[in-house]
């Protein structure tokens, strides 16, 4: 915007009017009025519905100034900034000496956060006030201006004090304040202590919800933390009472194993007595075994039942020569006699052979047993051991994202920081003083 119409505009003692302008077809009053009563309310619903009106218009009266402002207007009441500078920026160009164009332009880049264009077209109008009042000019008695400047320069003393300089803010509010006559800089001191006062009232407040949300949040994460605490002592618990489990599984294995070794041992120390026992009394039963004469009467029972083992003539007649001489009857019956105390020890001993074999075969089936036990029992507390590895990594990772994770704020807190350094919270657009005058202005 070229800065010589902000001269002009501070030795204006009132608001210019528009000049008249023909419009063919409508009533640009009776669409002025309808096109801002569409817009009092902000909400999507009535921004669409204040768009399909203005843009439902004959021609003519869109391209009224009047109806174009008011647009813009309604824009700036549904929140819709950017399209409506781009309009007030048209309308500034085409009509430079119009203050009102020049106060929303300001207050455009101010709410808009712009702080390079804002504060480029108030600087320009400090600098041009300094002359006005080195030139010794009357004293400008615009209340409505001095106001809206006070809260410029308060906005840019409070919410903005950490975007401008203070030395800028206080160069430039002495400049703009020094060009009002006495009612004016009053409007224009309250104006100012009014934005300082919310802006106090409102930082004080925020400053209170956030230390409350934060100590809400600093309580929840240590709550978190606690809890996350717990939960890892509880898999740390559990893994410990699980190797402690494995270890002992481990341990009563082996020592059931060694035990089962030890009585294969012992029992093979026994089995090598018995057979050391049993060995000479075996030597002394076949000693006798083989001192014994065949008996006569089984070749008579043989050969009876059976001719064809009838033997030789020679061994026959053997056999009743022994028979007849040495009786050996009598001759076996005194082994036999002999034979049977060995026997019988020897019975005795070998069924306690068989017995430790038996026992044998028992402790080594459950030496088998116990192994396959034990590795059964490894295989499944090795499955609890991941599904509790597994555990111990999720807490692990859900701690690290808990601390990791910044405390933040919450909505509500994002929204009153923003309130805070937004120039609308302290100087709202004046839409119904804007509507009235536009009404009482147009034809």
């Amino acid at each position: 915007m070229q800065s010589g119409w902000i001269l002009l505009a501070l030795v204006s003692l009132g608001w210019p009017m528009y000049a008249a302008e023909a419009v063919a077809e409508g009533d640009v009053r009776s669409q002025i009025e309808h096109l801002l009563n569409l817009a009092t309310e902000p909400s999507t619903k009535n921004l669409q519905a204040a768009k399909r009106y203005y843009h439902s218009l004959p021609a003519a009266s869109r391209d009224d100034r009047q109806l174009q402002y008011a647009y813009a207007a309604a824009l700036i009441r549904q929140r819709h900034l950017h399209e409506a500078a781009e309009l007030i920026d048209k309308l500034t160009d085409e009509q430079p000496q119009l203050v009102f164009l020049w106060r929303d332009r300001v207050w455009l880049a101010l709410a808009m956060g712009q702080k390079t264009a804002a504060m480029t077209e108030i600087e320009q109008l400090a600098a041009h006030a300094r002359p006005h009042q080195a030139a010794d000019r009357e004293l400008i008695g615009d209340s409505e201006l001095a106001e809206f400047l006070g809260g410029v320069c308060g906005f840019l003393s409070g919410p903005w004090e950490r975007k401008v300089r203070r030395a800028d803010a206080e160069k430039i509010e002495d400049h703009l304040r020094a060009i009002f006559n006495d009612e004016a800089t009053a409007a224009f001191d309250r104006s100012k202590t009014k934005v300082a006062e919310r802006y106090k009232a409102l930082l004080k407040a925020h400053e209170e919800h956030s230390e409350a949300e934060f100590h809400a949040r600093t309580n929840e994460r240590q709550a978190a933390e606690q809890a996350a605490g717990r939960a890892a002592q509880q898999v740390h618990d559990k893994q410990q009472a699980l190797k402690d489990k494995q270890k002992k599984r481990t341990t009563d294995a082996k020592a059931r194993v060694a035990d089962l070794d030890r009585q294969l041992k012992n029992l093979d120390d026994e089995r090598q007595a018995l057979l050391t026992k049993i060995a000479p009394l075996e030597a002394q039963r076949a000693a006798l075994v083989g001192q014994m004469l065949p008996d006569p009467r089984f070749y008579i029972m043989a050969t009876a039942a059976n001719p064809s083992l009838r033997p030789p003539p020679a061994v026959a007649d053997l056999a009743v020569r022994y028979n007849h001489y040495f009786r050996p009857g009598y001759h076996n019956r005194a082994i036999m006699k002999k034979l049977a105390p060995i026997v019988a020890q020897l019975t005795t001993l070998e069924a306690q052979v068989v017995a430790l074999n038996q026992h044998e075969q028992e402790l080594q089936f459950e030496q088998q047993a116990t192994d396959f036990k034990h590795q059964l029992d490894v295989g499944k507390l090795a499955v609890k051991e991941q599904a509790l590895d597994r555990d111990r990594k999720r807490v692990e990772n859900g701690t690290r994202r808990l601390r990791a994770k910044p405390l933040g704020s919450s909505p509500r807190l994002r929204a009153e920081a923003e309130q805070l350094t937004n120039f609308s919270t302290y100087v709202p657009f004046p839409f119904e003083r804007e509507k009235k005058r536009l009404l009482s202005e147009a034809r």
